[in-house]
């Protein structure tokens, strides 16, 4: 083949990929403009959205349960403090009622030995007072006899 018929066949190649490339062109927008492409366009955007959608759905649960169970911790946690203090506070209102008690019992103790030592000392008395009265008494007897 000579170059002319292969500047020919080059030129012939070019615009029959031309024609073509012009068609398939012309194609793509009849079809982009058909309602059955808008119709499919529309349909894989609402199934976009709706994966979209599910995907945030999935999220808020996700994170509304965390939220729940960190609640119900925090909820948990409060009242678990709440026992706490409420036993501390028991435990405190025990000892003090058993301080007390102790106070009371010495106390007591106390007032039986002071009472203990003052019944002593009346026995004291009253013997020492019977001793000096039976003594008058034979003091006088032996006068009495004596005189």
């Amino acid at each position: 083949m000579n170059e002319l018929e292969v500047d020919v066949q080059d030129e012939v190649a070019k615009l029959v990929a031309k024609k073509i490339k012009s068609q398939a062109d012309e194609e793509v927008r009849l079809y982009i403009s058909s309602n059955e492409f808008k119709s499919m366009v529309d349909t894989m955007k609402r199934r976009e959205r709706e994966r979209i959608m599910s995907e945030v759905q999935l999220e808020i649960e996700e994170e509304k349960s965390m939220l729940l169970t960190i609640a119900r911790e925090k909820l948990k946690n409060e009242h678990q403090a709440k026992l706490d203090a409420e036993e501390i506070l028991l435990q405190n209102k025990l000892r003090i009622e058993e301080q007390r008690r102790k106070e009371y019992e010495l106390k007591m103790k106390q007032d039986s030995e002071r009472l203990e030592e003052v019944q002593r000392k009346q026995k004291i008395e009253v013997l020492r007072m019977s001793r000096s009265i039976c003594t008058k008494v034979f003091v006088k007897i032996n006068f009495l006899r004596n005189s």
